[in-house]
């Protein structure tokens, strides 16, 4: 019988008592350079899916969903308005992927 991805569910507790994060889910996967999915509930109302955690030189790194545009570049889907809510997403799901 093949191995069932790994799961984990839980609030996104950043100890910000202002998050906008309501909840984290991490599925572990293993190909190549990618560990994990990740979707985010963002103010218990909109799903956030398609953040790939993955391992770059410098460690991990949460990649935001992307496609390519007519010239061939990739462009991400959606993104964090801020730095300081880049670093609050990519935190709580490294440490939920962690918690694994």
């Amino acid at each position: 019988m093949p191995k069932l991805p790994s799961k984990a569910e839980q609030p996104a507790a950043s100890g910000d008592k202002h998050s906008i994060f309501s909840k984290v889910r991490v599925t572990a996967i293993e190909k190549d350079s990618l560990k994990g999915l990740a979707t985010v509930v963002v103010a218990d109302a909109i799903y956030l899916t398609g953040l790939r955690i993955v391992v770059g030189k410098n460690g991990p790194f949460v990649s935001m969903p992307s496609r390519k545009d007519k010239t061939g570049e990739y462009q991400d889907i959606y993104f964090p308005a801020s730095k300081a809510t880049r670093d609050e997403l990519q935190a709580l799901i490294l440490a939920a992927y962690e918690a694994l």
